[in-house]
């Protein structure tokens, strides 16, 4: 139970502060960290020591940079997954059987959500009485692959300064299936369905 001025974890505010501040960035030094949550400068050397070995404090600190660190992963992961989306689509699944585009309702996610625009325009014969229209044109816009694998694979670190100065096609290639490698296996992507497609084809 939490003692007076004392928060669930048996915390005062100020140490509350302390460990959330630290959580948050523990490459600080730690005296302005207890100097930031209130405590005297005079005495910060000495105050920052002993919040450091307190069991208490360390266990919240812990576990906040737990949840920061959660949060971190599952957004890294969700920008990662949009950009092998992107770099990954196959528009051959935004077209019907007959080559028609679909309608955007009727396309599997992962491409619409590689979709960077969609133009509709009408396209007309004749002039005046005689202007009739011969049916409807539209545009579709893919984000651009080539930069979300290069994104993807830098924040992997698969690129060096070889690939910077003219590398070898097979070196590219090589480079490629391994992201596709990795991705699938820290994302759960993979090319079933293409493979599927491709055999029923």
């Amino acid at each position: 139970m939490a003692g007076r001025n004392r928060d669930a974890d048996g915390l005062t505010p100020r140490e509350a502060v302390f460990a959330l501040e630290w959580a948050l960035d523990p490459t600080r030094d730690a005296q302005d960290v207890a100097v930031l949550a209130g405590f005297s400068r005079r005495r910060a050397p000495v105050t920052a020591c002993e919040l450091l070995k307190n069991p208490k404090v360390l266990a919240v600190i812990e576990r906040k940079r737990r949840v920061l660190e959660s949060k971190a992963e599952v957004t890294q992961a969700m920008v990662l997954r949009e950009l092998w989306r992107i770099a990954h689509v196959d528009l051959s699944k935004a077209y019907d059987k007959a080559g028609n585009l679909l309608p955007l309702q009727e396309m599997p996610e992962d491409v619409r959500r590689a979709i960077a625009g969609l133009e509709s325009f009408e396209i007309f014969t004749g002039q005046g009485e005689n202007r009739t229209k011969e049916g409807d044109l539209r545009k579709l816009k893919i984000w651009d692959k080539v930069r979300a694998l290069e994104l993807v694979g830098k924040h992997l670190g698969m690129f060096t300064d070889r690939l910077k100065v003219g590398p070898l096609q097979e070196d590219l290639e090589k480079e490629i299936a391994e992201l596709k490698a990795i991705l699938e296996k820290e994302l759960g992507v993979s090319d079933r369905n293409r493979t599927r497609d491709t055999s029923a084809a």
